[in-house]
């Protein structure tokens, strides 16, 4: 369960990013 949990929070974050790229915008949440 806790493994499952962080891969849908590190899926989450790649996509975030993704994004952000992709609008060239991109600066890291942390």
């Amino acid at each position: 369960m806790a493994t499952n949990l962080n891969f849908n929070i590190n899926m989450g974050a790649v996509r975030m990013v993704s994004v952000d790229d992709f609008k060239g915008n991109f600066h890291p949440s942390k």
